[in-house]
């Protein structure tokens, strides 16, 4: 489980940057000028996006077990704090309070997760495996704070070659076995 559970983090982190840095362009493209700057509240709904998939790989647990209540008790949980944060945000944040409020939600939710399931496996957080991804999205989010069409240049291409590095060898598996399954030969 921690194996798996590390590489689907790091991957995580890999397609939500991409992500993440690619949604600006997005923006631009595919939606009307009066949402163009609306690509910056998809940061934190990345994260929150993180946070649900890891918590989903948690539930395993609950399902393995029949404890599927574990599941909807911390659903409920996760569910109520991103309710009552974004309520309480509102006045203060606006419109950053529905993607920080589903972040904190879905991090409560995967924390929760993560210590109740312990009773079903223990699974061990190989921080040097996903710290490079964790950090390289967290830089990313300085993309937000940025005008400068170079600094963001700079910031991309440093943020996806730290998570492009890190991934290097699940990237590489995969690419082989594309190559393989395009060219196979009879």
């Amino acid at each position: 489980f921690s194996k798996v559970y590390n590489q689907y983090i790091s991957l995580q982190f890999l397609l939500c940057t991409v992500c993440f840095l690619a949604s600006e362009l997005a923006y631009l493209i595919f939606f009307p000028a009066d949402y163009s700057d609306s690509w910056r509240l998809s940061y934190f709904f990345f994260w929150g996006a993180i946070f649900n998939n890891l918590s989903a790989f948690l539930s395993v647990g609950y399902t393995g077990t029949y404890n599927t209540s574990g599941a909807f008790y911390t659903s409920i949980a996760g569910a109520v704090v991103s309710a009552v944060s974004t309520w309480l945000m509102l006045p203060v944040i606006g419109v950053w309070a529905a993607p920080v409020g589903f972040f904190l939600g879905l991090f409560c939710m995967w924390l929760v997760r993560s210590i109740h399931t312990r009773k079903y496996f223990h699974i061990r957080i190989d921080w040097k495996s996903i710290g490079p991804g964790l950090f390289a999205f967290a830089f990313a989010g300085l993309y937000l704070l940025i005008h400068s069409i170079a600094a963001k240049i700079g910031i991309s291409i440093t943020a996806m070659g730290i998570v492009v590095w890190n991934n290097a060898p699940i990237l590489n598996k995969a690419l082989t076995k594309l190559h393989h399954r395009i060219y196979k030969h009879d």
